[in-house]
């Protein structure tokens, strides 16, 4: 694949949730206890969701201006 592929928008998003998945594959297959387990489970979570904030800000924002909301 050439680096045009990568930079779509669709692929990268979908390359970022596969490698998410496998960052939670490598905690479960990790010998740590079930505690550090989730601790970890919940930091790559967090980040996900950090991660995306701005995505979601504007999808919102967008949404209340076609609507008429105001802040």
């Amino acid at each position: 694949m050439d680096i045009l592929h990568y930079l779509n928008p669709k692929h990268a998003w979908r390359l970022y949730f596969e490698s998410y998945k496998a960052v939670l594959v490598g905690i479960d297959a990790s010998g740590r206890s079930p505690i550090l387990k989730g601790i970890g489970k919940f930091v790559a979570t967090l980040k996900l969701i950090l991660d995306m904030l701005p995505f979601i800000v504007i999808i919102g924002g967008s949404i209340g201006i076609l609507f008429g909301w105001r802040p």
